[in-house]
């Protein structure tokens, strides 16, 4: 990035060096009591904005943002035990009462999910909602579809799972959106830059962010493969070709209160 890239207003700046200290490629230093910007390829501005959240004159701006979308951050935080607390009553919730998710949820979901970290600015992160019953019972056939195909070629690595799920649909049954009133797809484009891990971190977000407002909602594993290879169903939700799915949920106003946390424990921990 050039100079002209980052503008500093050096008549309201400080000198403090805080953009300086924070910027995680040096290109911001502190000459002859100057903050200036280093003219290196290897130390180039990778748009975080970091060096404007430090900023107390709101001295520097940095190309794409608008230092108005800069809010004010309250003197607070939330206390471990209500965040545990959180995340212990996050549950994988598949059955759905009617009511639909209103417009207000799905902004704050989607307000929530957008502060996920990324590589490297901006977000290469496409989020598609199917925002309704309907419009979820609309796109099963084509998801059906090619997970028989899948069944049918070996390359299901959740076969048993899959094979439920099939013949729950013969059977009138849906284990698949589990009649849920609205999807999230995450999706990028396969050639940008850790896309997989911006999709992940981001759908971990709207989890639970959709815990936090009292919805229910689960990952559905089978249903991002399924997509990738039906070229009918992402030309049905609009989803570029380019584009791998890399995460789905299924949400909805949840039926069942859970009572109890479940026990978890990870294979291993390790200190070295």
């Amino acid at each position: 990035m050039d100079e002209q890239d980052v503008k500093i207003e050096h008549n309201i700046c400080l000198r403090c060096s805080r953009c300086a200290n924070v910027c995680p490629r040096r290109h911001l230093i502190l000459v002859d009591e100057q903050i200036t910007t280093v003219d290196d390829p290897l130390r180039s501005c990778i748009h975080c904005g970091h060096c404007m959240a430090v900023c107390s004159t709101m001295s520097l701006i940095v190309d794409g943002y608008d230092p108005d979308d800069f809010v004010d951050l309250p003197d607070v935080r939330v206390n471990y035990d209500d965040f545990l607390t959180l995340l212990k009553t996050r549950r994988s919730k598949r059955h759905f009462t009617a009511r639909s998710i209103s417009d207000e949820l799905w902004e704050k979901i989607i307000g929530a999910a957008v502060t996920a970290p990324v590589s490297v600015p901006p977000s290469n992160v496409e989020i598609t909602i199917l925002n309704g019953k309907s419009k979820v019972k609309a796109v099963l056939p084509s998801i059906v579809e090619e997970l028989r195909k899948s069944m049918s070629d070996g390359k299901s690595d959740i076969s048993p799972l899959v094979a439920g799920a099939l013949q729950a649909w013969d059977e009138g049954e849906d284990y698949i959106s589990y009649h849920s009133t609205g999807m999230m797809l995450f999706h990028a484009d396969r050639g940008s830059d850790s896309y997989r891990e911006n999709c992940t971190i981001a759908m971990t977000i709207a989890v639970l962010a959709a815990e936090s407002l009292r919805l229910g909602c689960c990952i559905i594993g089978m249903i991002s493969p399924a997509l990738n290879r039906s070229t009918t169903a992402k030309n049905q939700l609009n989803i570029p070709e380019t584009n791998d799915v890399i995460g789905a949920i299924i949400l909805g106003h949840p039926i069942l209160r859970y009572r109890r946390e479940i026990p978890r424990q990870f294979k291993s921990v390790s200190y070295v």
